[in-house]
């Protein structure tokens, strides 16, 4: 399934309201309902509150024994897209680091 992660949120909050159509959510307890965080950041906090501990989360298959069904939220809950892996941050990447000769450089050593 190829889905964003504000579209798993959606998801996931309608399975949640047994809601097909257009819901109103209006529950102060979820994370998934803060709207002053990114999506990724409302996934990560709501798969804390799901099982409490980072390794629960890492550990964590998926698979929602209760409902027979596949969490949504689940490719996001590190709070990383995993379909953006290895695009951006250049800075952490060495071959973005090296050394170049600017303009400033070439007219400093005088060539």
């Amino acid at each position: 399934m190829n889905i964003t992660p504000s579209k798993a949120i959606k998801l996931e909050c309608k399975w949640c309201m047994g809601s097909v159509r257009s819901f109103k959510c209006d529950s102060q307890i979820c994370k998934l309902n803060n709207k002053s965080l990114t999506p990724l950041k409302r996934i990560k906090l709501h798969c804390l509150d799901c099982v409490e501990t980072r390794q629960e989360i890492k550990d964590c298959t998926g698979r929602l024994l209760l409902e027979d069904r596949l969490c949504y939220l689940h490719p996001y809950r590190f709070g990383h897209n995993p379909k953006r892996k290895g695009i951006g941050n250049r800075l952490g990447n060495p071959k973005f680091l090296q050394k170049t000769r600017t303009h400033d450089m070439v007219f400093a050593s005088g060539n």
